[in-house]
């Protein structure tokens, strides 16, 4: 029999070991209202199927919304099946508009007079195993989120560019090439003011200067001068960049929840498909789907770093949920927002199937055999060089290639910030410098502590860190 049970866990299947995946899931409800968590999830181990749904809506509808659409899911999940990898996701969409069709319905039904209708995210992925690998197939409609947290320690988001935009009025500015998609993560992930004028200009959009001319205006200021550009009968290309960034600014003053409201959610009319997004999974690699609670509150390179130091599936969401808690009580932070964060994880177990097909078996006995060959056949020359060229080893050293991405990252982190504290002296307004540097170094949560100066040192570090597990690699080599 199924079991029923509040937020984290919904609809269990019966007690059984999952053979290929592990599924681990944390929640927790909104400051703004503890006694109910409008976040709702469905795991299915054994059938590789997990979902998540963030309800909104009337006080009394928004949990009850998000809770059907995960019903709903549940009741048809065993119909997400097929020989063939195109005919599991084509009734896979067949399944998700059944629930919109349903969940409008619904929403007419228990949303009460007088106040706004009872909406939710949907957000769901089923993985499929076949020969070539594990496959998983992520359906979404609405702003929750997903990521690919890998074996080796890499974090592969699946926004916009993946396939898997958010349902947003942001993400609606940019379809409409209003806005480019890197401004509209500049404009989600900035803490202060400072900070995104600052990486506009790292990001090569903008001169500092062109920033000045705009940065001290109001929004009123800048609905002024837009009106006169929109006015004037010819503009320059130097008036056309100064109205645009009067655009990215105006939407940046805007209220950040203002920003995310949703364009599209199960339970409004209209909504006739769900974006889609394909993703190949190694054994080790985990799938995260996580509601805007979590996304609303870090930005990409603190998730990034936080997952960095975790050990385990469990220990890595209950750090984000921690973390994405903690920001949301940083009431001057632009990033804060009390909402309830829920993250649903499922991990392809290592070694869960009992081969991970033809090529892995025999580049194993290649190796071993070319091993041997060389140590037969030449003692006396260079081995980490023999080996490279008898085994083929030139592949991309995952743990070397991960240190390298971090080493880049703090570097750019680093740059960033000497950014934003160099713009916040030069107009001498609204901050204090050694402020928003402090509150910058501390939002990429750099494991030095202190200012930007110091991320010298920290860096230096990671590439002697870099050096030494080269050097380690190849005394395991001439070992072998």
């Amino acid at each position: 029999m199924s079991e029923f049970r509040k937020n984290t866990e919904i609809f269990q299947t019966p007690e059984k070991k999952p053979a290929m995946f592990l599924v681990e899931k944390t929640t927790e409800a909104s400051p703004r209202h503890p006694n109910r968590n409008e976040d709702y999830t469905l795991e299915i181990a054994d059938q590789g199927l997990i979902g998540l749904s963030d309800g909104a809506g009337g006080q009394a509808a928004g949990d009850t919304m998000s809770r059907a659409v995960m019903a709903m899911l549940y009741e048809h999940s065993h119909e997400i099946f097929g020989d063939s990898l195109d005919e599991v996701m084509e009734r896979f969409e067949e399944v998700v508009q059944k629930i919109v069709a349903k969940a409008h319905i619904y929403s007419n039904q228990i949303t009460p007079e007088g106040q706004a209708r009872a909406v939710a995210t949907f957000l769901a992925a089923k993985i499929v195993e076949r020969p070539e690998g594990f496959w998983a197939i992520v359906k979404s409609i609405g702003d929750s989120s997903a990521f690919v947290w890998q074996a080796d320690g890499r974090v592969v988001f699946l926004g916009a560019e993946k396939g898997l935009p958010e349902d947003s009025l942001l993400q609606k500015y940019v379809d409409e090439g209003r806005i480019t998609q890197l401004e509209s993560e500049l404009i989600s992930e900035a803490p202060t003011r400072a900070n995104f004028a600052a990486e506009l200009v790292f990001n090569g959009l903008a001169t500092e200067n062109e920033v000045l001319e705009v940065y001290d205006l109001s929004s009123e200021e800048i609905s002024q001068k837009k009106r006169l550009f929109k006015n004037a009968a010819f503009l320059t290309p130097r008036q056309k960049q100064q109205l645009h960034l009067l655009k990215l600014f105006q939407i940046f003053n805007r209220n950040p929840q203002e920003r995310a409201l949703l364009t599209q959610a199960v339970g409004l009319p209209g909504v006739n498909f769900s974006h889609t997004v394909l993703v190949k999974l190694s054994p080790g690699d985990r799938l995260v789907l996580t509601s805007d609670g979590l996304s609303d509150n870090l930005t990409k390179a603190e998730i990034r770093q936080i997952l960095s130091s975790a050990g385990s599936l469990q220990e890595g969401l209950k750090n984000l949920r921690a973390a994405a808690s903690d920001r949301s009580q940083e009431i001057e932070n632009l990033l804060s927002k009390e909402d309830d964060i829920t993250l649903n994880g499922l991990m392809v177990v290592p070694g869960a199937r009992k081969a991970r097909g033809s090529r892995l078996s025999q580049e194993q006995t290649r190796r071993l055999s070319g091993r041997r060959r060389f140590q037969e056949t030449t003692r006396i020359q260079n081995i980490s060089e023999a080996l490279g060229k008898a085994l083929d080893l030139a592949e991309e050293d995952p743990e070397v290639a991960v240190l390298e991405e971090k080493i880049k990252e703090e570097e750019r982190l680093r740059q960033v910030s000497k950014a934003a504290g160099d713009f916040v002296s030069n107009i001498g307004n609204y901050f204090d410098q050694r402020a928003v540097v402090l509150k910058i170094a501390k939002m990429a949560r750099v494991g030095s502590g202190d200012a930007y100066e110091n991320w010298d040192d920290y860096i230096s570090k990671l590439k002697r860190d870099l050096q030494l597990l080269r050097l380690k690699k190849e005394n395991q080599e001439k070992i072998a």
